[in-house]
């Protein structure tokens, strides 16, 4: 009985992202049109991850498929294309504990994150905003969409955990600008 609940809690929290932010889909971009992301790096964090590709289906952002790597929606803007380029990460895990984006919440203006693209080439992003917003109401296609000036968006759960839906209340939200590029 244990080993099932377990395994219900694990399965909650594999979808809990995915169920409680709808987006509309960005406009899809050609391969050409940007490089797709391999890595990032948030040095003042102590992350270094791979970077998979997942996608948005039915107004849904997939999760990442483990604690430890960082997703990448190939319905956003690829790197050194202009727009929004966006990422998320898990903050925890049952049986697991805290996973990548778990720190995310000591990110300030003005700190560094780096994204390696598929032709091993460095963008270098400074933080412009980190803020929290309900995971549900919020304007998600306003935060996920096209921006006018080249960036990255990386999202992760936030406190508090509401027992009744079985997921975090609010998401984490960090805004990057490109710079030196």
């Amino acid at each position: 009985m244990t080993h099932r609940l377990a395994a219900l809690f694990v399965a909650v929290m594999l979808v809990s992202l995915a169920t409680s932010i709808l987006v509309a889909p960005s406009p899809t971009f050609a391969q050409s049109d940007g490089v797709q992301p391999e890595a990032i790096k948030i040095s003042s964090l102590g992350i270094v991850a791979p970077v998979e590709v997942r996608t948005t289906v039915g107004g849904q952002m997939q999760d990442p498929t483990g604690p430890d790597v960082v997703a990448w929606y190939d319905d956003s803007a690829p790197l050194d294309a202009g727009g929004n380029t966006v990422f998320s990460g898990h903050l925890d895990l049952a049986g697991y504990g805290p996973a990548i984006f778990a720190y995310l919440n000591r990110l300030e203006r003005g700190d560094t994150i780096v994204a390696r693209g598929a032709n091993d080439e460095v963008f270098r992003y400074q933080v412009v905003w980190v803020r929290s917003y309900p995971a549900r109401g919020s304007d998600w296609t306003a935060l996920t969409g096209p921006t006018a000036r080249e960036s990255i968006t990386l999202i992760t759960c936030a406190p508090p955990w509401d027992d009744a839906t079985g997921h975090y209340a609010n998401r984490l939200v960090v805004r990057a600008k490109r710079i030196g590029g």
